[in-house]
């Protein structure tokens, strides 16, 4: 009954001998620990903060019987390990906390007890450890811009339609002639992920307004999520992509390269 929305859970590896399981609330008032498989509760005396604050993430070791690790994501306080099996935190990579990074996943390495590493993200950005998650490297990844955001200026008759096996669960098609598509954004690249089948139509792809490549959807089967076009070295700064459509044109996501 202490438990509301959205509380993140977090088992044990030894579960089967040690029963634990934490939990971080989204209420503020810390993490919890279950040794009897979740029917009893008792919160961790950690100091996260003078204030409550949500946790936003918690992550166990996979070799939690050797290392007794965790971390533990407070939001507007960082990153919290515990080397004791949540006996007590320490602070580490105070420098996410300095960039305004709101880390709402984390993972450990598998081969964690050999490689030190661990993965962590928030909305937009994604982090490398190499050393138990004192310090964090930035990973360079693509900006995904999904079908229906507003960003993307759709020209002629388009529907969206839903589907697990579409990236955030749509894609936009059209099966007229006349359908554009277009995208301003900022990179060195971009990528459009769509879908093929019998009987779908081509495209025409510009970028800043010239006439770039000839693209088709045309495919034996129906496939899903299929790299339609790329491209890479352009110059780094703003730039327009136009997808001119010619038939059957279905639009999952841009992916921008950096």
């Amino acid at each position: 009954g202490d438990f509301r929305r959205d509380t993140y859970l977090s088992i044990a590896p030894d579960f089967t001998t040690s029963q634990a399981v934490f939990a971080g609330s989204p209420a503020g008032d810390g993490v919890y620990v279950s040794h009897d498989r979740g029917d009893t509760w008792s919160r961790l005396k950690a100091d996260f903060g003078a204030t409550p604050a949500p946790v936003l993430a918690i992550s166990v070791s996979p070799g939690f019987e050797a290392d007794d690790s965790l971390i533990v994501s407070v939001n507007g306080r960082g990153l919290f390990r515990s080397v004791d099996r949540g006996k007590s935190f320490v602070s580490i990579g105070r420098q996410l906390v300095e960039e305004n990074a709101a880390i709402e996943y984390l993972e450990y390495s598998p081969d964690h007890l050999n490689d030190q590493s661990i993965v962590a993200a928030s909305d937009e950005r994604l982090f490398l450890s190499a050393d138990k998650g004192n310090s964090w490297t930035e990973v360079t990844r693509p900006v995904r811009y999904e079908d229906m955001r507003d960003v993307l200026v759709y020209e002629g008759d388009w529907a969206r339609r839903n589907g697990e096996k579409f990236s955030a669960l749509t894609e936009t098609v059209t099966a007229a002639s006349g359908g554009n598509v277009s995208l301003r954004f900022v990179g060195g690249g971009i990528r459009l992920l769509g879908s093929q089948g019998p009987g779908y139509g081509s495209a025409e792809v510009l970028i800043d307004g010239k006439a770039y490549e000839t693209i088709s959807f045309e495919s034996g089967r129906l496939l899903h999520m299929q790299e339609q076009f790329e491209v890479r070295g352009l110059d780094p700064g703003p730039h327009v992509i136009e997808i001119h459509g010619s038939g059957m044109v279905a639009i999952d996501a841009f992916d921008v390269l950096p």
